[in-house]
């Protein structure tokens, strides 16, 4: 998908002529041959900071981020409006490059084991359930913890990295995150003994 991924310490190994013309040659579809001498000294700059979480803007359409292992480099992809309001049970709903779905099983012979989250679907089933993208403030209780934590710390613990955070999913019960979707559920959904109804949320990565 002409995005990419380089080791780190391996790269910053090289010498600045040799670091700027592998970036060149995996950019110059996007971005031409040709580039000025101020951008050939700040991309330099930016690889000698070498500053986890900095991204650098080749162009509207192409950036570069400094992660722990890789530098990385991806086209910019447009997060604006990219929510489902009024999420359907039992269908799947494609968003950010991944299928979800909140399955709802009719008995509990239907219920999907090691594939899914298995949730308690009477804490839901009477609440208006959305899908977006995060949201600077955000935050939620994860799974087995009693306090709420920032979605921003939750990354971070988590070792998500700036692109990838900006295209999560969140399945939301009216304010409530109820999911990061593909990571942790909330406590607030879990299955317990007293738990009668249940459903499956159901994630498929497809980048």
């Amino acid at each position: 998908n002409e995005n990419f991924e380089i080791d780190k310490k391996l790269f910053l190994t090289y010498p600045k002529i040799l670091r700027l013309r592998v970036i060149h040659l995996l950019t110059r579809k996007n971005l031409g041959r040709y580039w000025s001498r101020h951008k050939i000294n700040m991309l330099d700059s930016f690889f000698n900071r070498n500053k986890i979480g900095s991204i650098f803007e080749l162009s509207k359409t192409f950036r570069l981020l400094i992660d722990r292992r890789y530098i990385l480099g991806e086209k910019v992809r447009d997060t604006r409006n990219l929510n489902i309001d009024n999420l359907k049970i039992n269908r799947w709903v494609t968003i950010n490059g991944t299928n979800i779905q909140l399955c709802v099983p009719t008995n509990k012979r239907d219920i999907l084991f090691g594939s899914s989250e298995i949730v308690d679907w009477s804490k839901l089933k009477n609440k208006r359930i959305s899908i977006r993208n995060w949201k600077k403030g955000d935050a939620f209780r994860p799974l087995g913890l009693t306090k709420y934590q920032k979605l921003s710390d939750f990354f971070i613990n988590n070792k998500i990295n700036q692109f990838k955070k900006e295209i999560i999913p969140l399945m939301i019960a009216n304010e409530e995150i109820i999911w990061v979707c593909g990571l942790r559920i909330s406590d607030k959904i879990k299955v317990t003994k007293e738990t009668s109804e249940f459903a499956n949320l159901l994630y498929k990565d497809l980048n």
